[in-house]
């Protein structure tokens, strides 16, 4: 249980640590948007069939190549965290490790951007707009709260 906990925690810090969001990556969310985003607002983007078909390839086929990474990265970072674990860390595995690691997050990256951009260029300028004004829109609107629902009723809030 220990073990698992400090893995977790590893991973956790890891990856908060190495892999901040840094202003660049900001920038860009700015001219991309998610294929989560864009299939929600697809009626209010009048996306032709072809569009649609288009997109849902690219997607299909980025799907089934960022799987098999995400499991290899998960087994990576694991490794890293064991090998972070040890009170005499090795450094030269743990820095061997590390690349290892950073390499799968770029290709992730790298098919997440190429995705992005292939979604991009299928789009017009006015549906483009549309999204932009959509994001603005979702940004400034108060999420609604969600209720939990191991509170009781009778709970005060």
């Amino acid at each position: 249980m220990k073990k698992t906990i400090i893995r977790i925690f590893v991973m956790l810090a890891f990856t908060a640590w190495v892999f901040p969001q840094s202003t660049a990556e900001q920038s860009l969310r700015r001219y991309l948007f998610s294929p989560q985003f864009l299939r929600r607002h697809q009626h209010e983007l009048q996306m032709t069939k072809e569009q649609r078909t288009y997109i849902v390839q690219q997607i299909n086929q980025a799907q089934s190549e960022f799987t098999p990474m995400q499991w290899r990265l998960e087994d990576e970072i694991r490794k890293l965290s064991n090998l972070v674990e040890n009170r005499a860390a090795d450094e030269a595995a743990i820095i061997e490790q590390l690349d290892t690691v950073l390499d799968l997050e770029k290709q992730i990256k790298r098919q997440q951007l190429l995705l992005a951009v292939r979604i991009r260029n299928k789009l017009s300028e006015d549906q483009l707009r549309k999204l932009r004004d959509l994001r603005m829109r979702s940004f400034s609107e108060p999420r609604p709260q969600r209720r939990n629902p191991n509170r009781n009723r009778d709970d005060l809030p």
